[in-house]
C-alpha cells in the first residue's frame, strides 16, 4: 500500500492483537469491580426466636405476676460476592417486628449461642460489635435483639418495647396471628441490606409460648431484599 508515494507494508500480528483484546477486557472488568466495590447481601432467615424476658434479660416465667418484654433472636447471615480484595463491614443490626399494625424496632444486643437445634438453650456468647466480611466469603451468627428508648420530643419513648401484658391478649385470641419481620444490616457506607420473613402464630404455638415463655417458629414467607 502506498501512502504519500511511499510503499508501506502492513502485517497484522494476530497473537499481539488477541493479547491486546484480552488485556483491554481484563482492565475493563477490573475497573467495573473497583467502581462497584463490595457487594453484600443479607441471606434469607429460616426462623425467628421469640422469647419473654425480664428487664435484666433473664428468662421469663409465665406463671409469675411480674411483667416482661418480648425479644427476638435471629441467625443473621451475610454474603459478599465481590472479589477478595473488596471487604465490607457491618456496623449495626436491627430487626423490625410488625404486629397488629404496630412496628417494634429492636437493636442488636449480643451474639448468642444456640445449644441445640430447637433453640431451648439460647444464651449469651459475646457482645455485639462491628465485624468485617471479606470479599468472596460468607459469615453468620445468631444475634439477640432488644428495644431501646426513642429520642424524641412529645412521643412515647418506649414505643419499641413490646410488653408481655400487651402480647397476652393476642395469645388469647383464637385467630391465627401473623408477625412480619424485617432484618437489617447497616454497612460502613451507611447503606442497609435487608431480608424479610413472616411467621404465623397458630393456636398451638400460642399455647406453647404461654407455657414455657418462648417459641422459634419457621418463616412462612422468606423475602430476600
Amino acid at each position: 500500500m502506498k501512502v504519500f508515494g511511499l510503499t508501506v507494508s502492513m502485517k497484522i500480528d494476530f497473537p499481539a492483537l488477541v493479547a491486546l483484546v484480552i488485556a483491554t477486557v481484563t482492565a475493563v472488568y477490573q475497573l467495573s469491580w473497583w467502581l462497584t466495590g463490595a457487594n453484600v447481601s443479607l441471606l434469607p432467615v429460616s426462623q425467628v426466636y421469640i422469647g419473654v424476658f425480664y428487664p435484666d434479660n433473664t428468662k421469663f416465667l409465665p406463671d409469675t405476676d411480674r411483667d416482661g418484654y418480648i425479644k427476638f433472636a435471629v441467625e443473621m447471615g451475610y454474603v459478599n460476592t465481590s472479589t477478595p480484595q473488596y471487604n465490607a463491614a457491618v456496623l449495626n443490626e436491627q430487626i423490625v417486628a410488625t404486629l397488629a399494625g404496630n412496628n417494634y424496632e429492636h437493636q442488636w444486643y449480643y451474639y448468642a449461642k444456640n445449644n441445640d437445634k430447637h433453640w431451648s438453650g439460647i444464651s449469651y456468647s459475646s457482645d455485639a460489635r462491628a465485624f468485617a466480611i471479606a470479599g468472596s466469603s460468607v459469615v453468620g451468627h445468631t444475634t439477640f435483639f432488644t428495644a431501646h428508648p426513642v429520642k424524641c420530643d412529645g412521643c412515647d419513648q418506649y414505643q419499641n418495647y413490646l410488653r408481655w401484658s400487651q402480647f397476652k391478649p393476642i395469645l388469647d385470641s383464637n385467630e391465627t396471628t401473623r408477625i412480619n419481620f424485617e432484618m437489617k444490616g447497616v454497612l460502613q457506607d451507611k447503606s442497609v441490606v435487608t431480608t424479610e420473613c413472616t411467621v404465623v402464630l397458630t393456636s398451638q404455638l400460642k399455647k406453647i409460648i404461654r407455657a414455657r415463655g418462648w417459641i422459634a417458629p419457621t418463616c412462612e414467607e422468606m423475602v430476600p431484599a
